[in-house]
Formats: C-alpha cells, structure tokens, sequence
C-alpha cells in the first residue's frame, strides 16, 4: 500500500453492505488490490457513492472522451499537488495507449509545451487551469474556445461541475494523506515533480 490512511477504515475481511461492495468492485493493477482511497472511505461509503455518482453524471454530459477526461484529471490534480491521485491517473492514462509515461508526464507538468495535443485539448487544458486555480478570475470570453471547439451549452455546465469534482478529487486524498499512489503506478513517479507548470 501507499500510506496508511489518517482515518480508520473497515478492514476487507469483515466488511459489510456498501463498504463490502466497494472492495469487491474496485480493484486495480496487475494484483487487482483495493485502491488505498477505497480503503479510506469505507466508514463512509454512502458518501463517497454520492461523490462519485456526481462525476458520472457530469462526465457523461460533458462531451469529453476518455482520453480527454484523463488528461484534465491528472491536469488538475497535478496542480494541486495530489501525488495520489496525479500519479494513479498519470497511470491511467498511460494504459490507453495514446501516450508514454514521458508524454503524459509532460501534458500533466507542461501541457503549453507539448506537441500531442489538438487545439480542443489546449482550449480544455486552459480553461481547467483558470478555473481550477482562479475561479474568481472568469469571464465569459473564457468558454469561446471551448465553443469554437464545437461545446454545447450544456456540456459547458457539464465541464465546470466536472471541474469542480477533480478539484475534490485532488483535495480528498491529500486530507486522508494517501501519500504518492497505489504501489502498481510507480513507474509514473516522474510525474510528481512538482515542477514549474
């Protein structure tokens, strides 16, 4: 495991109900092990079904394709220092085949300096970075790139509540201090480097 989380959790043998469900339905890497954050929240699990029905829903309204919302969740969680989180969906991101762990270490620490990416994705990258960072700064000609990269309205609203849940996404790891990822995504730790972005 990572570290230990800062709160109890219910051990995997004696769970019950929701927490049970949890442990037998998410499980990742090569060893299928429970994800130290499913560990975390499982004296609470009705909450964390809660938090998550949240981003299936704006996902899915959102317009982004899987490699899209990869890249903006690892974006985002990279600025706010999430090693768990960054590092586990660096990880992610990586098994989609699209791109190598130095590619996806660049659009999580560099995006403006990448050559991977189509202009959808910078005008993506771009508003996630503002709006995740300085959400008090946006304005309406904000979303004209996203627009002009073919957006509805809805998926407009869509995206900034998605937004928003990667921001908890980043946050909610670090309070449970889950440390730098789950031990099947070491070989994505230089995307943690907390460079100049």
């Amino acid at each position: 495991m990572s570290m230990e989380p800062f709160v109890e959790v219910v051990d995997e043998s004696v769970a019950t109900g929701l927490a049970k469900e949890f442990y037998q339905r998410i499980r990742n890497g090569p060893d299928k092990q429970v994800p130290a954050l499913v560990r975390a929240w499982s004296l609470a699990p009705e909450v964390a079904q809660a938090w998550l029905a949240q981003r299936t829903i704006a996902f899915q309204a959102s317009g982004l394709s899987d490699r899209q919302y990869e890249m903006l969740l690892v974006r985002v969680t990279y600025n706010y220092r999430c090693a768990y989180v960054t590092r586990n969906h660096a990880w992610y991101f990586t098994q989609q085949g699209e791109y190598n762990a130095d590619e996806v270490a660049q659009i999580a620490q560099n995006w403006r300096e990448s050559p991977f990416l189509c202009d959808a994705d910078r005008a993506l990258l771009e508003f996630a970075d503002k709006l995740s960072l300085h959400s008090d700064a946006i304005v309406r000609e904000d979303y004209s790139p996203l627009r002009a990269a073919g957006f509805t309205e809805g998926q407009l609203v869509a995206l900034a509540f998605l937004i928003g849940w990667f921001v908890t996404d980043a946050i909610v790891p670090n309070a449970f201090g889950l440390g730098d990822g789950d031990p099947w995504t070491e070989s994505m730790q230089q995307v943690i480097d907390w460079g100049e972005s």
